[in-house]
């Protein structure tokens, strides 16, 4: 079944406060275990924890030069998007979009702003996209990222402005 595209013109990202952090603990843990469920003997409720945490402290503004925003859809919200912006590059350092909301035009959207203010900027957008995840380097390639490098898990993928 394949869902409409939704209109561009109404997504919204907005920076988050410490209201969104039980909605964006909860949208991590399902994107995440999407991709790998959870095995036998997996501490979930520390997994939870630490998730909160790590939220907590990325809304509070305890990470430098890291913003953590909620992706809004008709003033709903359906996704996350962090961004650390330092020496001189844009980082895409998370990008989680509900289930029920990816490859209906969200994801591309979020992007396609941060393109544009790369380009503003003359500066280069940086991600990490997990190497278990074809169908999320499928749509960064689609938008122009190319591969530079990998790590263990992961692709390093980046966008130049010209």
């Amino acid at each position: 079944m394949h869902m409409a595209t939704l209109d561009p013109r109404n997504v919204v990202v907005r920076p988050a406060t410490t209201d969104d952090i039980e909605f964006m603990v909860h949208l991590f843990l399902q994107i995440r275990y999407q991709l790998s469920p959870l095995g036998d003997g997996v501490d979930v409720d520390a997994i939870v924890n630490g998730t909160r945490t790590a939220t907590r402290e990325q809304v509070q503004g305890h990470v430098a030069n890291s913003v953590t925003n909620v992706i809004e859809y008709d003033d709903r919200r359906v996704g996350r998007l962090r961004v650390v912006r330092a020496d001189g590059q844009i980082a895409i350092a998370g990008l989680q979009i509900l289930p029920g909301f990816q490859r209906r035009g969200v994801g591309t959207a979020v992007i396609n702003n941060l393109i544009e203010e790369a380009a503003a900027t003359s500066m280069p957008v940086l991600l990490e996209v997990e190497k278990d995840n074809p169908e999320a380097e499928s749509l960064y390639t689609r938008l122009g990222f190319e591969r530079y490098g990998e790590t263990g898990d992961t692709y390093r993928m980046r966008y130049v402005t010209a």
